[in-house]
């Protein structure tokens, strides 16, 4: 009788436990990303877009700059200016933007790669800026 007892616990807990897969989850991550090159470059300062889209926001992102880190965050838009003033006259340097989620790189960038002026050049680019009609305040 107690055999029978314990043969059917035994049965129950087989059937009612563990219906939980125990296999890992594999999550698939979704998102891309660019690095565009806005404006010339100056003399020791260049200015790039960063786009994100198809991630679900916050996003993080790191910059590298010939290959080393030079800029991390984290975008709540799918869109940012970047800034990078530590340049070198007359350099070329090579830019790629990675996105990462959960400390893993998801996409990489196409690189950018750009030549800051040199510091006897006279390469300048002039830009005029309209603002409203001319008709006053």
């Amino acid at each position: 009788m107690l055999k029978n007892i314990l043969f059917a616990l035994a049965l129950l807990l087989a059937i009612f436990s563990c219906k939980k897969s125990t296999q890992p989850v594999n999550i698939i991550y979704k998102g891309e990303i660019e690095l565009e090159q806005t404006y010339s470059p100056g003399v020791t300062d260049s200015y790039l877009k960063l786009i994100i889209t198809e991630a679900e926001m916050p996003a993080d992102y790191a910059v590298l700059r010939n290959g080393q880190t030079v800029l991390t965050g984290s975008l709540t838009k799918t869109d940012t200016m970047l800034l990078d003033t530590t340049l070198a006259p007359n350099t070329t340097y090579t830019y790629l933007a990675q996105l990462i989620i959960e400390s893993k790189v998801i996409d990489n960038s196409h690189t950018v790669t750009l030549t800051t002026m040199d510091t006897t050049t006279h390469g300048f680019i002039w830009e005029v800026m309209s603002f409203g009609t001319g008709g006053g305040s």
